[in-house]
């Protein structure tokens, strides 16, 4: 196989025609920034890596809101910009400047959120973790890591404890030890203590294996193939699996609309149509074969065959520069991921003016992966 990029562009549309509210079905926010906070004495120097979804199949997805907040933030919230904002609160004050005294706790805080991959309109699957570790040390104070699987159809989330039989612990342990070590000769290695994290993708079961001795915190992940994880697999689970009930998505949720009033200018509104649109230096040529030079296909959808068209959508800002990708059009995880990557690599555009003045303009940009066999 050789693969072949296909940037389908024909433009870099608006986010809204002017007359049109479009449905958002699917909306994922990428939060990807490092910042420093103090409070008092206590430096915390913050890593975000959160791929958040925001509409899953017309949905805000309740229980996956509340499930994400309190397991990667610690709090009550119900959406990742409430979470966010009272996280940081509790760290302090963003600064911009390390502070050069005598007397400061350092400490380091590295937050992500992984979309694993699902059925559509069916189930989706996440791997989060969170890492704290002290300023002095290169080894986490706190490391947690989660695999979970999230039930579209019913508004429920998977945890390992949902998904396995109490078999598992129970009869067949010995059973799963011997087959995850069998497609994964690592594990053979790290025999104890037993994978504690488990979550669906259409291709298995996928299990953490436990790493102590990484530094950075990351278990290694590997898949039990459906065919051996089924018998593991509780009755519900069994359901998602198998081609079933899927989400009616009648009556979607939908974006707010904003269109730009006739003579008032607000510089910090985020709006969908202007007099002038955002331009890409060189106009859509350019912006093409930019795409074409950055956008890599990635190595799992390459094998897996996995194909299709990524809707990225961005704001503009008022300098020109590119800020908060939401994939509102997923394929996959590594293909949506591939793409946000790309826009946020994008050089500074001409930015969108309104009554002569520049304003923050969103825009979106479809990027289609194909892959083509040799002749």
């Amino acid at each position: 196989m050789t693969l072949l990029v296909a940037l389908f562009l024909g433009m870099a549309a608006p986010a809204h025609a002017q007359d049109k509210v479009v449905p958002m079905k699917y909306k994922t926010d990428y939060f990807v920034s490092q910042h420093l906070y103090r409070n008092g004495k206590q430096l915390t120097n913050l890593s975000l890596s959160l791929e958040w979804p925001e509409y899953i199949s017309g949905s805000k997805a309740l229980a996956l809101q509340s499930y994400l907040c309190s397991t990667i933030f610690g709090n009550n919230a119900t959406s990742a910009s409430e979470g966010l904002e009272l996280y940081t609160k509790s760290l302090g004050r963003q600064i911009d400047v390390n502070p050069d005294e005598e007397g400061l706790q350092r400490q380091y805080v590295k937050l992500t959120v992984h979309q694993l991959g699902g059925e559509k309109d069916r189930y989706l699957s996440f791997s989060t973790l969170s890492i704290k570790r002290d300023g002095n040390s290169y080894l986490p104070e706190e490391r947690k890591l989660t695999l979970f699987t999230y039930d579209i159809v019913n508004d429920k989330v998977f945890t390992a404890k949902d998904i396995l039989s109490y078999l598992v612990y129970s009869l067949m342990r010995g059973d799963l030890m011997d087959e995850i070590a069998h497609y994964n000769p690592y594990f053979q290695y790290v025999y104890d203590p037993f994978p504690d994290q488990a979550c669906l993708i259409p291709q298995g079961l996928v299990f953490n294996i436990p790493n102590p001795g990484n530094g950075e915190g990351y278990d290694q992940l590997t898949v039990l193939p459906m065919q051996n994880a089924k018998k593991y697999m509780k009755r519900g689970v069994k359901k998602l699996a198998e081609k079933g009930k899927v989400k009616d998505v009648e009556g979607l949720v939908t974006s707010k609309q904003i269109v730009s009033p006739a003579n008032i200018v607000d510089t910090t509104m985020v709006y969908d149509v202007v007099d002038e649109m955002p331009e890409f230096s060189g106009g859509m040529k350019d912006i093409a074969e930019f795409l074409t030079r950055v956008v890599k296909y990635p190595e799992y959808e390459e094998q897996m065959g996995i194909q299709g068209r990524v809707v990225v959508s961005f704001i503009v800002e008022r300098d020109g520069s590119v800020s908060t990708p939401s994939v509102i059009s997923p394929v996959s995880p590594g293909l949506d991921r591939e793409s946000v990557n790309a826009v946020l690599s994008m050089p500074k555009w001409k930015p969108g003016r309104h009554n002569g003045i520049s304003v923050r303009t969103r825009m979106n940009v479809p990027v289609s992966f194909k892959l083509k066999k040799d002749k």
